[in-house]
């Protein structure tokens, strides 16, 4: 009797022994969350101008003898897209860093500013080679994700219609329109000419007028040429500075655009010269015309008159 408790017993010992690891390990779990921002114990990303933000979480396997495998599903907002891993497996015993790219976000279309809230959610997919049993999900990981700010000020400049004389002023209309995502305004504006004898004003006209997104700022500036202008064609260039940059401490030029004009000079003499070298030839031609009306006379009429006179100088003598 003795002897066939003790066969039993070594019969259990020696299935336990051979038992599955995972059958013998008690189920001490898993966990993940999101990696902080740089320097922050928070999750908040703002989300570059390119529409596109790095990120990555942790996941840590507190089995000991058997590895995990984790399915990952990405909830974003902003109509966003992602690169990053859907599946990921960690080592018994370790935590890893997985990364994740999200992209697509046409950062434009929203507001600057505005934040909506990203989840990273992983489920239980296996215990080594053994399937999980019941549904096993992570889902408190959730972070928020921020538009950034757009500063574009883009600016239009007016070619003239055509040359202007000197003595006169030339209009020229420059428009400034924001392509940011916030309202912005014109902070520095800058005129430059290389006529030293062209005047440009007006640009000041542009200064501190809040420009809402998408619209625009409409101002005429005035070009006075000097009555000694030369003939000559001349370079204008209007840049500008937005206020935006100069918020963040970006000096930089918004945009800047250049344009010719012509500059024609007075006729010297004015009119009156032409003119009067004008009526001089007519009065040489009419003296030409009335001399050429006086036609030489006969010879027989030159003798006959001659002979007459001789006649009567005779008769004056004999009386």
């Amino acid at each position: 009797m003795r002897t066939r408790q003790l066969l039993a017993v070594l019969l259990l010992l020696g299935m336990l022994a051979n038992a599955p690891a995972a059958a013998q390990e008690a189920p001490l779990g898993w966990e993940m969350g999101l990696t902080p921002a740089p320097g922050s114990d928070d999750s908040n990303f703002t989300i570059g101008e390119n529409g596109e933000v790095g990120l990555s979480f942790w996941v840590r396997n507190d089995y000991m003898t058997n590895s995990i495998t984790v399915t990952i599903e990405y909830d974003l907002p902003f109509s966003a897209g992602v690169s990053g891993p859907e599946e990921v497996e960690v080592g018994a015993g370790d935590n890893e860093t997985f990364t994740f790219t999200v992209n697509g976000v046409a950062v434009i279309d929203f507001d600057a500013g505005q934040s909506d809230v990203y989840d990273v959610e992983g489920r239980l997919a296996s215990l080594g080679s053994i399937p999980a049993p019941a549904p096993d999900a992570d889902t408190d990981n959730e972070g928020t994700l921020i538009i950034p700010h757009i500063v574009d000020l883009d600016l239009s400049l007016e070619d003239p219609s055509g040359p202007s004389n000197a003595g006169t002023a030339t209009e020229l209309t420059a428009v400034v329109t924001n392509s940011g995502n916030a309202p912005d305004s014109v902070r520095v504006a800058t005129l430059d000419d290389t006529c030293p004898l062209l005047d440009v004003s007006g640009e000041n006209a542009l200064l501190d007028v809040s420009i809402p997104k998408g619209g625009t700022h409409t101002v005429t500036l005035t070009a006075n040429a000097s009555p000694s202008h030369p003939t000559k064609t001349c370079r204008i260039e209007l840049s500008i500075q937005s206020q935006g940059d100069w918020n963040v401490g970006t000096l930089r030029t918004a945009d800047s655009k250049e344009i010719t004009l012509k500059i024609e000079s007075e006729p010297a003499g004015g009119g009156s010269s032409s003119g009067s070298s004008s009526g001089s030839g007519d009065g040489e031609e009419d003296s030409e015309v009335v001399s050429s009306n006086f036609a030489p006379l006969p010879i027989w009429l030159s003798l006959a008159a001659l002979s007459g006179a001789a006649m009567v100088r005779r008769r004056a003598i004999n009386l």
